[in-house]
Order: structure tokens, then C-alpha cells, then sequence
């Protein structure tokens, strides 16, 4: 049991030192694909501000409107505003080295924890926290990938 939690503290370890600081520099040296990806988000943002806009003029103004159809209309506008936004905070290297190194800090102090207790319900709460907190922080790196 102690072993299988040394092996996981080492994984959060290894991809906490590795990974992460990797991930964050190559943002960093890859300035042009980064503006570009930066200037297109922002557009596809200022574009959905603009429909949104326009679609609840729309709304007030026009009188025999079908309502289900544009409330779809406007619900998948806030999407994907919403979507562009995200992407955008994935390409500030500053915020994705925050948003992808505290979920594996924690997920190493709870593996810390999990070593040091002596109380069984101790350990499987550290863990899980662990093991959550890592599943978290691999699903940013991911997603920031995807990006």
C-alpha cells in the first residue's frame, strides 16, 4: 500500500516538474501561433457579443417572432462566447501555469498527507483528494493542449 502511494506521489511529482513548466515555456516561445490564436478568440468573442446584441434588439423590436427558435439562437451564442473565453484563458501562460500547477500541488500534499496518517479513513480521504485533485489538473493540461 505504501508503495502504490510513493509510485502516485512520484507521477504527481514527475508531471508537476515536467510537464507543466514544459507546457507553460513552449506557449511562451511560440509567440506568433499564440497572437494568432489570441486575435481569433477575441474576434469569435466580439462576434457573438455583437449577435447576442442584435438578437435581443431583434427580440424587443419584432412582433410575431418565433421565441423558442431565438432564445436557441441566443443560448448557443452565450456558448460559444463563453467557449471563446476559455480558450483565451489558456493561452496566457501566467493562467495556465496557476490553473494547471495547483491541482497537482494539492494532489501532492494529500499523498503526503496519506503517507504520514496512521488512521485508515485518513488515508482513503487524502487519496481521494489526491486522486481528483490530479484527474483536475490532467484535464487542464489537455484542454490546454486542445487549444
Amino acid at each position: 500500500m505504501v508503495n502504490a502511494i510513493e509510485l502516485f506521489g512520484q507521477l504527481v511529482l514527475t508531471i508537476l516538474g515536467f510537464v507543466v513548466p514544459i507546457l507553460t515555456l513552449l506557449i511562451s516561445l511560440l509567440p506568433e501561433g499564440t497572437k494568432f490564436l489570441i486575435s481569433k478568440y477575441e474576434n469569435e468573442r466580439k462576434q457573438s457579443e455583437e449577435n447576442i446584441e442584435n438578437e435581443t434588439k431583434k427580440r424587443a423590436t419584432e412582433k410575431g417572432l418565433d421565441y423558442n427558435a431565438l432564445e436557441k439562437t441566443l443560448k448557443t451564442l452565450k456558448k460559444k462566447k463563453s467557449e471563446a473565453e476559455a480558450k483565451l484563458k489558456y493561452l496566457n501562460p501566467t493562467e495556465l501555469l496557476w490553473r494547471s500547477s495547483i491541482p497537482f500541488i494539492v494532489a501532492f500534499v494529500g499523498v503526503v498527507v496519506a503517507l504520514l496518517s496512521t488512521s485508515l479513513i485518513e488515508i482513503a480521504i487524502a487519496l481521494f483528494g489526491s486522486f481528483v485533485a490530479s484527474i483536475a489538473g490532467l484535464m487542464t493540461l489537455f484542454l490546454s493542449i486542445s487549444v
